[in-house]
């Protein structure tokens, strides 16, 4: 029982993690970040991602895995 709460609580911290970047990139480019494109990835690899194009001011485009101009 304590290992579930111990999990939730792990994984409740992921969803705020990500929650957090798709929000900087909403507010940073007046766009949402399009989430379908990157769906294969992890949800780690997806929060580096969007925090790249954050950092780095660079909107991300399709087709590719890393921030456009890069």
């Amino acid at each position: 029982m304590m290992m579930a709460i111990y999990m939730n609580q792990l994984v409740t911290k992921g969803v705020r993690g990500m929650h957090k970047w798709l929000i900087a990139y909403v507010k940073q480019f007046d766009k949402d970040f399009p989430i379908t494109a990157v769906a294969d990835h992890t949800e780690y690899e997806i929060v580096r991602i969007i925090q790249t194009c954050c950092l780095t001011n660079t909107a991300y485009s399709t087709g590719t895995s890393t921030p456009s101009g890069t």
